[in-house]
């Protein structure tokens, strides 16, 4: 789920497969702006600098083409330098996501996002993205629940515009009343596009299951009755509390050297008020017994979804290995879950799913079906994990894996903006470095290891199962009860 072109990566892995094959978004990501020509030739460097490459093994992220440095007011910031193309991607993160929220202000980490870019004042213009894509640049935000991204990819010359351009929208941004009114319009909107969406209602009844009352439960797009009391005030108190410099880190990719960089990022941020980052929020106490719901909606056909509490990014070696898990029972034409509920008629399509976050996060399979197969499809899901933590992998099937993974991660950083964004990812959830031994890791990961992480994370003791049922013509009649029962 990457936002701009929809390619999966470690930090964002999602794969469907069945009669129709596509890519996720995160539910509140963004889109500004478009490729120009001279981003596309950006990307086609870069990708063929990465097939050149392949001779030996293949490295995205080399220690020597890194700088990394910190201003004085606590802003980390890192920089990939690369001359094979006369553009530059910025990638700013702020440890402010959905992850800093509570019940009663659900949805102010992505509500701010959207302000940032409407009341923005750059270069005279009346919002972020004018002057960046009158240069023929790009801008992305996004909201996750550990941080909030902003970025833009600028043809070289135009550096200085972008950076600065971000730096006066994050730092001063403006709360006019009718701007917030106005943009309380689009998010309520958005949410309600979501919510008709049985996948996403899916993914965040699991998510609210899963974490109970600890705050990765609440959806990134917010409540409704949350966003609707949100107003400037919120908003200000929010962005004085979490948007400092000590919580937030800038990363570079492309054509500018280390001596112009921090010129530019001193001038750019150094006058950000230092302040200390505000506490993290503790990590979610484990998971007591499986749980499920089941929900009658209108809808074509019915979704399942069976997830796992997994892992965080403080156990980089299992991350890893989880990461090879989801290759090896959910990618390509011949994986495991493709034969087990495609090739046998059980479920129409399905996707896999495990975002690397902080704190533990969810390793999940969706699949839509027939309403008479719901229990099957649950069975066939949970057997493929299971035979994951009782049998080794064979050496074949993991050298298969490892090949796709490293492919797949090498093909999901073939521009400055994909690699800016895997940088910022990492730096947001712990650091740039995890992004640099990624590949390293991978290789190294034992069957005997991938056994012991499906083993651990994969347990039906902790699993979340969330159905969603389609409605009989009398239930989804005016003012007919929506609610849960028994599924065949």
């Amino acid at each position: 789920m990457t936002p701009r072109r929809l390619r999966s990566a470690p930090h964002r892995r999602v794969r469907t497969a069945g009669m129709e094959h596509g890519r996720s978004r995160p539910c509140a990501a963004r889109e500004h702006g478009r490729f120009r020509w001279w981003a596309l030739i950006a990307g086609a460097v870069a990708a063929m600098t990465l097939g050149a490459a392949q001779a030996a093994p293949l490295q995205v992220f080399t220690p020597d083409a890194i700088h990394f440095w910190r201003l004085g007011n606590g802003l980390r910031v890192v920089l990939k330098e690369d001359h094979s193309a006369p553009a530059v991607a910025i990638n700013v993160v702020v440890r402010a996501g959905s992850r800093a929220e509570t019940a009663n202000n659900n949805g102010i980490a992505h509500f701010l996002e959207h302000m940032v870019f409407r009341s923005a004042r750059a270069g005279g213009h009346d919002s972020l993205s004018a002057p960046i894509e009158a240069v023929g640049g790009l801008i992305n935000g996004g909201t996750l629940r550990d941080f909030a991204h902003y970025s833009a990819v600028v043809p070289a010359p135009h550096f200085r515009l972008a950076l600065d351009g971000l730096a006066k929208s994050l730092i001063h941004p403006i709360f006019e009343p009718a701007a917030v009114d106005a943009e309380r319009t689009v998010l309520a909107r958005e949410a309600q596009q979501l919510a008709d969406q049985p996948s996403a209602v899916a993914w965040d009844t699991a998510f609210q299951l899963a974490y109970g009352a600890h705050p990765y439960a609440l959806p990134i797009s917010g409540a409704h009755a949350a966003i609707a009391a949100i107003d400037a005030d919120a908003l200000a108190a929010f962005h004085r509390r979490l948007y400092v410099p000590g919580n937030a880190s800038v990363v570079i990719v492309g054509d500018i050297g280390p001596d112009q960089a921090k010129a530019a990022v001193a001038a750019a941020f150094g006058q950000w008020k230092a302040a200390a980052a505000p506490p993290v929020v503790p990590p979610p106490p484990p998971l007591a017994g499986p749980v499920e719901r089941i929900v009658s909606r209108p809808a074509p056909c019915a979704t399942v979804t069976v997830a796992f509490r997994a892992l965080g990014i403080s156990q980089p070696r299992q991350v890893c290995a989880a990461d090879l898990l989801l290759a090896l029972i959910g990618e390509g034409y011949t994986s495991r879950l493709k034969r087990a509920l495609v090739d046998a008629r059980l479920a129409d399509e399905f996707s896999v799913s495990f975002l690397t976050q902080a704190a533990p996060g969810l390793f999940g399979v969706q699949a839509t079906c027939s309403p008479d197969r719901i229990q099957a499809v649950r069975r066939a899901i949970e057997g493929e994990a299971a035979r994951l933590g009782a049998d080794l992998v064979s050496d074949d099937e993991l050298a298969k894996a490892k090949q796709r993974l490293v492919h797949e991660y090498a093909f999901a950083n073939e521009t400055f903006e994909d690699q800016a964004a895997t940088l910022g990812f990492y730096e947001a959830i712990a650091s740039y470095q995890f992004a640099v031994g990624y590949l390293d890791r991978v290789r190294s990961i034992t069957a005997a290891e991938l056994q012991a992480v499906a083993h651990a994370c994969l347990d039906p003791a902790h699993e979340v199962w969330v159905a969603i049922r389609p409605e009989s013509r009398a239930q989804s009649a005016p003012g007919a009860a929506h609610g849960t029962g028994a599924i065949p």
